[in-house]
This record gives C-alpha cells, structure tokens and sequence, in this order.
C-alpha cells in the first residue's frame, strides 16, 4: 500500500508537468484527501515537495537507462541505436513525463533550479558515458578516436533532445509526431550507413 508521502509525491508530479511550478498546493492536497496544511506534515514546503518528486523521476529515468543499456548490450552497434532512440523517446510519452521535464527547466526558484539542474546534468552525463560505450564498440568505425566517439555520442543525444522537442510540440497528433520520429531514424541510418 501506498504511503501519504508517495501519494504527495505522485500528485506533485501530475501537477507540476501540468502547471510547472506555478503549481496548487491545494490541488495537491485535494488530490490525496488531505488538508493544505497537513502537507507540511510531510514535507517542509512546496520547494521539497517539488525536489523529491524530482528527484524520484530521475532516479526512475536512471534505471530505466540502465535497463535499456543492458539490454542492448549484445545487439549490433546499428541495432542498439535504433532501439536507445525509439525507447527513450517512447519513456518520454508515459504519465505526461515529456512535459515534466520540461518544467524542471522553467523553476522560478533558483536554489531549486540549481539542485535540480544538478542532478539532471549528472544524469546526462551518465547518459553520455554509455553512449560513449555503444559508439566505442562501432564495428562500423575501426579507427574511430575518443574525441569522434564523444562527438558521435553527444549527436545522437541532441537527436533525441530534437525528437522529444518535436514530441512536445505535435503530441496532441500521434500519428504525426510517430511519422515525424521514424522520418528522424530514417535519416540517421542512412546516414550512419554511409560511415
């Protein structure tokens, strides 16, 4: 069973990919039966509500990149690829969290601004890390350098920065915005099978 901190927690991230930090407490608390001050019996405010459903939702993104990274250890560089991009985009589509991201950006509070950044930069730097993992193991490549797999690495990450952008913009068409993602992949890999 649930507990009254995890309830908080999962309204907070409903609301804040809806409303960002302009979010309602007291919708918060509507959500969870709950009186507005007795948040505070649970948190200290509205900034550490906020930093936990946060902090949740990375440690959440960590393992599921872990997950993907494994088990696509063993495909082809090619196949691993196309398989990074068309999960993470699709992680993205579930409960709203696109959109939760997003606002993570837009904090008006910048003490949380900052520590939010920090661990969202610290997660893509992981990201980067195993990316940098799947390039180094490029069959397609025999004498790529560090600085070309880093290269490779950070491209295909701003490739799915640009798909999840597109995303956000044309979620309400899914039909488009699936068109859109397979014509992206679609250029990448003829492009990649150019290399």
């Amino acid at each position: 069973m649930i507990d009254k901190k995890e309830e908080i927690i999962a309204s907070t991230f409903k609301h804040f990919a809806s409303h960002g930090y302009s979010l309602s407490m007291s919708e918060i608390a509507k959500d969870v039966c709950i009186k507005t001050p007795s948040l505070y019996s649970h948190f200290s405010g509205k900034d550490e509500i906020i930093y936990q459903a946060i902090e949740q939702e990375v440690a959440s993104y960590y393992k599921f990149l872990n997950k993907v990274y494994k088990d696509n250890s063993d495909k082809a560089t090619n196949e691993q690829l196309k398989n990074i991009f068309f999960t993470v985009v699709e992680y993205f589509k579930i409960n709203n969290r696109l959109r939760f991201w997003k606002n993570v950006l837009l904090i008006n509070n910048s003490d949380l601004r900052e520590k939010s950044f920090k661990l969202v930069f610290d997660l893509e730097n992981h990201h980067l890390e195993n990316m940098k993992i799947v390039f180094g193991s490029n069959n397609m490549q025999n004498e790529t350098n560090e600085d070309e797999i880093e290269a490779n690495a950070l491209l295909f990450l701003a490739m799915i920065q640009g798909a999840l952008e597109a995303e956000l913009l044309l979620y309400k068409t899914e039909d488009n915005a699936d068109e859109y993602l397979s014509k992206i992949w679609s250029s990448y890999e003829k492009g990649i099978c150019k290399s």
